[in-house]
């Protein structure tokens, strides 16, 4: 018998743990579950998923973006003119 082997820890990740879209998740996710919907857009970002904890639905209704942090925007972008 062949001895038991060790956990493989190189393993692929579950799509729910990939890189985040910053894409709006829509209103049902943002009402139902809010630390969800603020992890599929930003990934686990600390200010935004302690406050989607804190104040659920509250927060992601009504106070929060899901595209800011997006990479490769500048946040002071001027407009062209």
């Amino acid at each position: 018998m062949a001895a038991p082997r060790p956990l493989d820890w190189d393993f692929h990740l579950p799509a729910a743990i990939s890189m985040p879209t910053y894409e709006d998740p829509g209103c049902f996710c943002k009402f139902c579950c809010s630390p969800c919907a603020v992890n599929q857009a930003q990934g686990c970002m600390c200010p935004e998923m302690l406050l989607a904890c804190c104040l659920g639905c509250w927060y992601t209704m009504f106070c929060w973006d899901p595209t800011k942090g997006k990479p490769g925007t500048p946040a002071n972008q001027e407009m062209e003119r």
